[in-house]
């Protein structure tokens, strides 16, 4: 499930961010923006943020991520 506002905050969810740092976050998100922070929640290992420095940024992103299933991950904007 893909939503899109204006604080450029990614809501990340999928089984293979257990297997996935935050290096290889960085590097999949800088393509498409400044990445401000990226955090992967420790208590739900299956969940990332990912913030970015504006919502077009993180909207861009989601806007390409939705055609490419980056090992079945899912993102969402809030």
């Amino acid at each position: 499930m893909l939503l899109a506002l204006n604080l450029g905050i990614l809501v990340l969810n999928s089984s293979a961010l257990q297997k996935i740092n935050e290096d290889k976050l960085f590097n999949l998100f800088s393509l498409y923006g400044n990445i401000v922070r990226i955090k992967i929640l420790r208590n739900k290992p299956d969940h990332a943020l990912v913030e970015m420095a504006d919502g077009f940024q993180a909207e861009l992103a989601v806007h390409y991520l939705k055609v490419l299933s980056y090992s079945q991950l899912s993102a969402s904007l809030h």
